[in-house]
């Protein structure tokens, strides 16, 4: 019984962290989209120097 209230409350703790973790909608919004830009910048640079690494070899 102990592991069913525990897959239960689980859930349930997560829902209520969620919303109050999160800032105002506008600002979020602004600010996600301009780190996914910089986080896509940079996952890009990151696959440009594997393949420079995998054409020398």
């Amino acid at each position: 019984m102990s592991h069913v209230t525990d897959i239960y409350i689980a859930p349930i703790i997560f829902e209520a962290k969620i919303p109050a973790a999160m800032p105002p909608p506008v600002n979020s919004n602004n600010n996600k989209s301009k780190r996914q830009q910089h986080h896509g910048e940079k996952k890009q640079h990151r696959h440009l120097k594997i393949d420079e690494k995998f054409d020398l070899t």
